[in-house]
């Protein structure tokens, strides 16, 4: 059993000019990312990198194919359930880092966990290690609004992995950022990943990051290539 394993998945939209038309986004597409793996996947825009991770993560349904995470067929849960799954089993972080402006950067890590029914005590230790790992400690009481983009981002991270998932989808998580910002989202993102033993999915595109990651694979003409595989 594996943290995600995606299995012949097809997604096709009605076409807008003639409804009796189809366009294929994505074609049979299989994928395994096996427990504290990273895998990337890159390629052009428009080729369904975002589409595939948000199949992987029961945000959107395939056309066919399943999804198994952890086991467990997301493609067949309805909303109510799929969304309690993907609170104790999946871990999101975004470009835009959808922070929560009313909370402080403590509590918004912290929001995941209290609705998954976790004790305070027990959630707000687990935050301030992730905060303390992602070298955050002295702004965990700033409002989201006084942080930087970099700093903004590492807290998604922290939020991401508050619940202690199987499987961390991220989709382009440092593509807003500048350079030196960006580097260090990308280190502190795998090395918290391999350090708690997590699997991540990435879709981003950033070659040097994806290039990092234990497999790297390109997104083209509907399908997956497996273009690298680290030693």
């Amino acid at each position: 059993m594996h943290p995600l394993e995606i299995n012949n998945i097809f997604k096709s939209f009605k076409a807008v000019e003639n409804r009796n038309e189809y366009i294929t986004i994505l074609s049979g597409i299989s994928l395994t990312v096996e427990t504290g793996k990273s895998v990337s996947i890159i390629g052009k825009s428009g080729t369904g990198k975002s589409t595939l991770l948000q199949i992987a993560g029961g945000l959107d349904k395939p056309t066919s194919g399943h999804v198994f995470c952890d086991g467990v067929d997301i493609t067949t849960l309805n909303d109510s359930k799929a969304s309690q799954f993907r609170n104790r089993k999946i871990g999101f972080i975004f470009q835009a880092h959808l922070l929560l402006d009313d909370f402080n950067a403590l509590e918004n890590v912290m929001i995941p966990a209290l609705i998954s029914g976790k004790s305070k005590k027990q959630v707000l230790d687990r935050a301030k290690m992730l905060l303390s790992d992602l070298a955050l400690e002295d702004r965990m009481f700033h409002s989201t609004g006084t942080l930087s983009g970099g700093e903004k981002q590492r807290i998604a991270i922290c939020r991401a992995l508050i619940n202690e998932p199987d499987i961390i989808l991220a989709d382009e998580p440092t593509g807003s950022l500048d350079e030196e910002n960006a580097l260090e989202v990308e280190e502190l993102l795998l090395s918290q990943v391999k350090k708690e033993n997590r699997s991540l999915l990435l879709v981003t595109h950033n070659i040097e990051f994806a290039e990092k990651c234990d497999y790297m694979y390109l997104l083209k003409n509907h399908n997956l290539e497996l273009l690298r595989e680290k030693n």
